[in-house]
C-alpha cells in the first residue's frame, strides 16, 4: 500500500477517534450530572464518573494512543473489545451496541494497523483535547446547575399548586420511595396507600394515585416557581415557559430517581406507560422494568381539611406533639389496657395554636383498640381537654418532666374547666366536636395495628434485614428487598422479644435503637 494512502487511513482512524471519544464524553458528562449526582462522597460520585459514565470517552482516547505506537498490541485490544461489546450489551440497540461500540472498535484497529501516523505529538493532542475540552465546558455548566439546586429537606407530604389546582403528594415513604418500581407495582401502592401517605394497608384505600401526564407537567417547579408547563396531547409532548429540575418541594435532589410514573398507558404499546423526568421531558417505557433511576409520587386531591391537618393544628413542630401524646400513653387517667393483645393510641389536637410556650391547651382522645377478622374494633377510649405543662427552659422533651390537669367527670367538669383553661379556650372546649380525632386515631391504628402484624408475620418467615427502634416506639422493618415498613409497637423493646423468638430459625437480624 502506497505512503500516501497510509497516512489517509491514519487520519480517518484519527477522526473517528475523536468523534467517538467526543461523543462518548458528551454522553457521559450528561448522563452523570443527570443520574448519577445521587452518590453521596466524592469518591463515590467520582467512581461513578470514571467508571459508570467516562469508561467509553476512556477507552476512545487511550486505546488510539496505544495504537499508534504499538500497532498490534492496539489492534488485539480493539478486537476483544469489540467482540466483548457485541456479547456484553446483546440486549441493547443495533444503534448502540454496534454503530458507536462493537464495530467502530474492530474498524478503528485496523485502520490503526495499517495507518502511517507522523508529527505524532500532534496527532496526540489532537486525539486528547476535544473529549477534555467537552468534559470541561460543559461539566462547568451541569456542575453549577446540580449545585444550585433548591433542597428544603422537607420530603414529607406537600401541597403544591399546579398552575391554580392544589394537589397533595405524598410524604417519603411508601407512596414516595426511594428505589425502583415498575409500573404496576406503583399503582398498587398507591392504591393501598394509608390516608396519612405512610403505610401500605393489604386492601386498597383508592385515595392516593398515580398523577395524569397533564397533572404532572403541571406541578413541576424551578426555584421555588412553577415551571409554566403545558401537555400538547397532539404532538405528545411537554413544554414550559423555565427548565424544570430536581429540587424540592417535587423531587428529593439527592435520590438516584430521576423518572416518575404516571397513571397513563401509551398508545403505541399496552406494555408502556409515560413517565416524567424531572427536568420536564415525557416518555414511554416499558411497565414491566423498574431501575433504580425509575419510580413515583402517589398524589391526592386536596380539600381544606387536608391544609386544616397540616397547619391549622400545629405544635409549632412534631416533636412536641408526639412527646405530648407518649405522655398521655403512659397516664392512666387518659389511656389504659383491658386486653393483652390490644395497642393504645393518643390523638391531640392543639386548641390555641398560636401559643408556643407551655402551658398548652389541647384536646385529648386516646383509643384501645384491636384488629379482628380485618376489622378495627375499639376496645376502650377516652376523650377531653387537658392543660399541658412542662419546663419552658428545656430544649428537649423528657416525659418524666411533664404534668397535666384535667376536669373531672359529672357536675365538676363545667366548673373545672372555668378554673383550668382560659375564657377564649373555654367556649371552644364547650363546643368541640371530637369526630374527627376519633377518625384519625382509627385510620392510624388501623395502619400501624396491621404493619405490626405484617412485621411479626415477615420476621418469623426471616424477611426481614434490620430493625429500628425509637423511645416513642416507633418500629421501622427493612425487608432484605430493600422495601421498609413503619409501626407503633405496644410496648417498649417488645420487637426485639419477637426477633429473639425467630433467631434460631432466621439468624441474626440487625437491630438498632434510638
Amino acid at each position: 500500500m502506497k505512503l500516501g494512502n497510509k497516512k489517509h487511513i491514519a487520519y480517518l482512524a484519527i477522526i473517528i477517534s475523536v468523534f467517538l471519544s467526543s461523543f462518548w464524553a458528551f454522553w457521559g458528562i450528561n448522563e452523570f450530572f443527570h443520574e448519577g449526582w445521587y452518590a453521596g462522597s466524592i469518591f463515590n460520585r467520582l467512581f461513578l464518573f470514571l467508571v459508570q459514565y467516562m469508561s467509553f470517552a476512556i477507552i476512545f482516547t487511550l486505546l488510539p494512543l496505544i495504537s499508534i505506537k504499538y500497532k498490534k498490541v492496539g489492534l488485539g485490544i480493539y478486537i476483544a473489545l469489540g467482540l466483548f461489546s457485541a456479547f456484553f450489551f446483546s440486549g441493547g440497540s443495533f444503534q448502540i451496541v454496534y454503530l458507536t461500540l462493537a464495530l467502530p472498535f474492530l474498524f478503528i484497529g485496523i485502520l490503526f494497523y495499517y495507518g502511517e501516523f507522523s508529527r505524532i505529538k500532534f496527532c496526540k493532542k489532537i486525539i486528547i483535547v476535544p473529549p477534555v475540552l467537552i468534559v470541561l465546558v460543559f461539566g462547568t455548566a451541569l456542575l453549577y446547575r446540580n449545585i444550585n439546586r433548591i433542597d428544603d429537606k422537607n420530603y414529607g407530604e406537600r401541597i403544591i399548586d399546579c398552575q391554580g389546582e392544589k394537589i397533595v403528594w405524598a410524604p417519603r415513604g411508601p407512596g414516595f420511595p426511594d428505589k425502583g418500581f415498575n409500573w404496576n407495582n406503583a399503582l398498587e401502592a398507591c392504591e393501598n396507600l394509608s390516608e396519612d401517605g405512610t403505610a401500605t394497608l393489604k386492601e386498597k384505600q383508592n385515595i392516593w394515585r398515580l398523577p395524569s401526564i397533564d397533572e404532572a407537567v403541571k406541578c413541576q417547579m424551578h426555584h421555588n416557581e412553577n415551571a409554566g408547563g403545558r401537555f400538547d396531547e397532539v404532538k405528545r409532548k411537554a413544554f414550559y415557559e423555565k427548565t424544570p429540575d430536581k429540587e424540592t418541594p417535587l423531587w428529593d435532589p439527592g435520590s438516584e430517581v430521576v423518572y416518575y410514573w404516571t397513571s397513563e398507558l401509551s398508545r403505541e404499546s399496552e406494555n408502556q406507560a409515560y413517565i416524567i423526568t424531572y427536568d420536564g421531558g415525557v416518555f414511554d417505557k416499558d411497565i414491566r422494568f423498574g431501575p433504580n433511576t425509575q419510580s413515583f409520587r402517589c398524589i391526592k386531591s386536596y380539600n381544606e381539611s387536608t391544609e386544616d391537618d397540616l397547619t391549622v393544628n400545629s405544635f409549632g413542630n412534631d416533636q412536641i406533639e408526639k412527646a405530648i401524646t407518649n405522655y398521655l400513653e403512659t397516664q392512666k387517667h387518659f389511656s389504659w389496657k383491658t386486653r393483652e393483645d390490644s395497642h393504645r393510641f393518643c390523638f391531640i389536637e392543639n386548641l390555641k395554636p398560636d401559643k408556643e410556650l407551655f402551658p398548652l391547651y389541647v384536646w385529648a382522645y386516646c383509643g384501645e383498640y384491636i384488629i379482628e377478622n380485618n376489622e378495627l374494633k375499639t376496645i376502650s377510649g377516652s376523650s377531653g381537654p387537658v392543660k399541658i405543662d412542662y419546663p419552658n427552659e428545656l430544649s428537649y422533651y423528657n416525659i418524666s418532666k411533664f404534668s397535666y390537669e384535667a376536669p373531672g367527670d359529672g357536675s365538676d367538669y363545667s366548673k373545672d374547666v372555668k378554673t383550668i383553661f382560659p375564657e377564649d379556650i373555654q367556649e371552644k372546649i364547650f363546643k368541640h366536636d371530637v369526630e374527627n380525632l376519633i377518625e384519625k386515631a382509627e385510620k392510624y391504628a388501623f395502619a400501624s395495628i396491621s404493619n405490626w402484624n405484617d412485621i411479626k408475620r415477615s420476621i418469623a418467615e426471616c424477611e426481614i434485614e434490620s430493625v429500628m427502634q425509637t423511645h416513642a416506639l416507633e418500629v421501622t422493618a427493612t425487608f432484605k428487598d430493600g422495601r421498609k415498613i413503619k409501626a407503633e409497637e405496644p410496648e417498649i423493646d417488645d420487637i426485639f422479644e419477637v426477633i429473639d423468638k425467630y433467631e434460631n430459625k432466621c439468624g441474626e437480624i440487625l437491630m438498632a435503637t434510638e
